[in-house]
């Protein structure tokens, strides 16, 4: 058997790195679209919820950052969406 370990903060993690399912550089880059997004709106990710609000909203909900022309400059809202 194939052991996994996720290693990272869980606000970052892509969803197939925290449910154990196989992951690969994509999972790298939705870390880096979630960091940019923090960067950028100078906001925690999820700074709301709890870990496992944030492991359910994001592994079985499709929960993301809110993305809209508010909190992110037109310009790098489609880097940030395309990352994801």
């Amino acid at each position: 058997m194939k052991t996994i370990n996720a290693l990272g903060t869980l606000r970052y993690m892509a969803p197939e790195v925290f449910t154990l399912r196989s992951y690969k550089m994509s999972s790298d880059i939705y870390s880096y679209a979630i960091t940019l997004w923090e960067m950028i709106t100078r906001t925690r990710p999820y700074a709301e919820m709890d870990d496992m609000q944030i492991m359910y909203g994001v592994g079985n909900n499709q929960l993301r950052p809110k993305i809209d022309d508010d909190n992110i400059p037109k310009n790098m809202r489609p880097l940030i969406e395309r990352l994801e």
